[in-house]
């Protein structure tokens, strides 16, 4: 497990655009991972930005809206996961997950200066049901209300998805819904 070099992007696009219904768009402050065995590729992640609402995400980690507002970029979406056709083996998706989980927040801290303490994910049950993620560690939250962001106005699509979370440290949920800052959230500049 590791992130792709600049000279990989195409080739990690690719991949998604081939075999990932939603293709390779990944959006805000974005790590992308590839997943090798034997020298192949077998499995591609990116993440991005957290959603900017997400009721059952909201009221699992207990913040207010100022701390939302104030603490979002602490929280990362696994916006793209996809086992490609040479990876498909059993447990091999919980197994890139968990290890692009143990190096997601030092990651963003050598990147973007900031660590990240929640990892979320969204599923579409009509597609698959979550097995590798509850295998993960992840917790099932509840349904989402059906909602899209498409240039920043929210659009009914009457699709809920099944949103998820996991916490990168023990204290996360903590530090998010806490009342003042820790000194492992830095200052914003």
């Amino acid at each position: 497990m590791r992130p792709i070099g600049c000279d990989e992007v195409d080739r990690f696009n690719a991949c998604l655009d081939e075999h990932h219904w939603l293709g390779h768009r990944i959006v805000g402050e974005t790590m992308r991972y590839v997943a090798t065995q034997q020298g192949g590729w077998v499995a591609v992640l990116g993440f991005g930005s957290a959603a900017l609402a997400c009721a059952p995400r909201d009221r699992w980690v207990g913040w207010s809206k100022e701390s939302q507002f104030a603490r979002l970029r602490y929280v990362v979406n696994n916006q793209r996961f996809c086992v490609l056709p040479e990876g498909r083996r059993p447990n091999l998706a919980s197994a890139v997950l968990a290890r692009a989980l143990r190096r997601l927040s030092g990651d963003y801290q050598a990147s973007y200066g900031h660590p990240v303490l929640v990892a979320e994910t969204f599923t579409d049950p009509a597609r698959h049901q979550g097995s590798c993620y509850a295998a993960a560690g992840f917790t099932a939250l509840g349904q989402t209300l059906g909602y899209r962001r498409n240039a920043g106005a929210y659009v009914h699509h009457g699709n809920p998805k099944l949103a998820w979370a996991r916490p990168l440290r023990r204290d996360a949920l903590g530090i998010l819904s806490g009342a003042f800052d820790l000194r492992c959230l830095p200052r914003r500049v």
